[in-house]
């Protein structure tokens, strides 16, 4: 892990989070992490915040990829590190690896 704890997301395991027709990819990966993590979003009084994620990937580029076509999203699977974790984006689903 890296000493850092803004850029470090402790996640135990792999976790599947469904990417509902109603979230861009971007909302998506970051519910999933917050949600894996436990850590917000934004920072609070108890928790550090995720670090952002254009320091992992592009988000627009990320949306633009799963963008629906013709009422359905690309038939695609995109993964890159997000802190200590691999994240997967498929047209219906966010995978998170973490570290073990």
């Amino acid at each position: 892990m890296f000493a850092d704890p803004d850029h470090s997301i402790a996640i135990d395991g792999s976790h599947t989070f469904p990417l509902s027709p109603d979230q861009t990819a971007t909302q998506g990966v970051l519910s999933a992490i917050s949600s894996a993590s436990g850590r917000p979003l934004l920072p609070d009084d108890s928790n550090v915040a995720l670090p952002p994620l254009y320091d992992a990937i592009d988000p627009e580029a990320l949306d633009a990829i799963f963008e629906f076509r013709d009422g359905d999203r690309p038939d695609v699977t995109l993964s890159f590190e997000y802190g200590d974790c691999r994240v997967t984006v498929s047209s219906n689903e966010i995978t998170i690896d973490g570290s073990e």
